[in-house]
């Protein structure tokens, strides 16, 4: 009976210190969770705030791309004219002269427009990802 009651009491400990351990376990893993949770949160706090700065750039891009195109179209407007004027003898060095001007703007419009398109191209494609996933 004294085995009994021995073997009783000593399986009674070890279940009670299963249970406990079990226990610290838990709460060790629900801090690991509230931890990777809080993370998580974090990470896409800064993924929104960078795309918020990244949307603010493309949209500031793509009115100056707006701007810069139509700036463009005037002066080949304008190029075009003076090809037109430029037959008579008189004025044909000057006129040739101004031609040369414009275009010399335009070639820094265009590489003005290529880096802003490049920058919306490249939010469209970031915007793309985004709403894919």
């Amino acid at each position: 009976m004294k085995k009994v009651g021995v073997l009783f009491v000593l399986l009674s400990a070890l279940s009670f210190s299963a249970t406990a351990s079990k226990s610290a376990r838990q709460v060790t893993v629900d801090a690991r969770f509230n931890q990777l949770e809080a993370e998580y949160e974090k990470l896409v706090n800064m993924e929104n705030q960078e795309y918020n700065k990244l949307k603010t750039n493309a949209d500031a891009a793509a009115a100056k791309l707006a701007q810069l195109e139509a700036q463009k179209d005037q002066i080949l407007e304008k190029i075009s004219k003076i090809k037109s004027a430029s037959n008579s003898r008189e004025l044909r060095s000057q006129y040739s002269e101004l031609e040369r001007g414009y275009e010399a703007v335009v070639k820094k419009l265009d590489v003005e427009i290529k880096s802003l398109k490049t920058t919306v191209d490249n939010f469209a494609a970031i915007e793309n990802l985004k709403g894919s996933n």
